[in-house]
């Protein structure tokens, strides 16, 4: 450029665009697929765009007006604001991390397909999607959404998955994520049939109920203190949780043949309907608080272990045993089965599962409703606990 340029629409293909400290404003739809940008000083809308042939750069605030599109090998995102459409694609191996604090007011569309490499977002400030977002992965890289700082989601959420990386809302335990009351999470037209969904934390405020279903040998991923705020009906080939809140009732099965690990602390505030209907373990690994009625369901040849090493599984309301295959593990390595209900009757159905170590502390009344085998120690230390007829082993 030789001077301060205004355009309606802009497109670049290929070559190089030099700015040499000039400016450039677009007042309408911006499409960069190749070549070079190079500045000195100038601005591109409004901030700096810069693109290496290899890596598309945003920074310093670039504003575009109206729709946007980019598929370049390397994206990095930080401070524009997308006032159209936004539709963009990496497509390289790089690993590309985008400080954050974009605004994205429009329908916006992320895709991962390079072969490799991440696609990163909020490395340290919170971006903002006003409406509908749909991630895309076809790589076995990742795609960061709220790396290290959360975002903020006031429209739905797509999300689709046919490589073996990974979607992350979340990585570390960071300021969360926001999802909007009257918003909500979903799979897209592509399925998520591979790799990983991972929501950490996340604060889904939606009370509706929120369905997941994943197929192939995907893996649904919850921890560092994600909170569900209504029910939720997980189906996944792979689940892994770890310190995640349900407060409304928790539907979730397993039904593949990976062997997973749920590491503990989470917090069932409502009914839980827990089911392993693969071949693969489902080991839940203790320091559970299940505050309502759960179900373990075993109608796979997969095992379901129930607390694993020292710690103390807490039960406040019944506890059932549904086994169409096997028996449910519980106990391993030293975990306690605490019941604590403080008025009224909680009922215990193992249908024949062992308890190695169970307690009763709660001042109301322990009640079986099947034959109880405990092959270490009871301690019942408050209430009653009620045989009701059954054997107690």
């Amino acid at each position: 450029l030789t001077a301060n340029q205004s355009v309606d629409d802009i497109t670049i293909s290929g070559g190089t665009l030099a700015q040499v400290a000039k400016n450039l404003t677009v007042g309408g739809d911006v499409t960069i697929t190749s070549g070079s940008i190079t500045r000195t000083s100038g601005t591109f809308a409004g901030g700096v765009v810069t693109a290496d042939g290899t890596t598309l750069t945003l920074s310093s605030n670039p504003t575009f007006s109206g729709a946007f599109t980019a598929s370049y090998s390397g994206i990095v995102l930080s401070g524009a604001t997308f006032n159209g459409t936004a539709t963009i694609t990496k497509t390289g191996t790089s690993d590309d991390a985008g400080a954050g604090g974009n605004a994205f007011n429009s329908t916006t569309t992320i895709t991962n397909n390079g072969s490799s490499g991440y696609l990163g977002m909020g490395w340290s400030s919170a971006d903002t999607f006003s409406g509908d977002v749909t991630f895309t992965n076809t790589s076995t890289g990742t795609t960061y959404v709220a790396r290290l700082v959360g975002a903020v989601f006031n429209g739905n959420i797509i999300v689709n998955n046919t490589s073996t990386g990974t979607i992350n809302f979340g990585y570390t335990w960071a300021t969360p994520s926001t999802v909007a009351s009257n918003k909500t999470i979903s799979v897209g037209g592509s399925g998520f049939s591979g790799g990983t969904l991972d929501l950490t934390q996340m604060v889904y405020n939606n009370t509706a109920t929120l369905t997941l279903e994943l197929t192939g040998t995907a893996i649904l991923s919850s921890s560092k203190g994600t909170i569900f705020a209504g029910n939720v009906n997980f189906t996944a080939p792979g689940i892994k949780l770890y310190n995640t809140t349900f407060n409304g009732t928790a539907t979730i099965t397993k039904n593949g043949a990976s062997s997973d690990i749920l590491d503990g602390a989470d917090v069932f505030n409502s009914t839980a309907i827990i089911t392993n209907s693969g071949t693969g373990y489902l080991l839940i690994a203790g320091a559970e608080t299940y505050n309502g009625n759960v179900t373990f369901v075993k109608s796979g040849s997969g095992a379901i272990y129930s607390g694993w090493g020292a710690y103390t599984d807490t039960f406040a309301g019944d506890l059932t045993v549904t086994n169409t295959v096997g028996t449910v593990t519980f106990g391993s390595y030293g975990t306690i089965a605490g019941f604590s209900k403080a008025t009224g009757t909680q009922v215990l159905t193992t249908n024949g599962s062992t308890i190695p170590k169970l307690t009763h502390s709660g001042a109301g009344t322990l009640q079986l409703a099947s034959t109880l085998t405990v092959n270490n120690t009871l301690t019942n230390s408050a209430g009653t606990f009620d045989l009701n007829g059954q054997t107690l082993v």
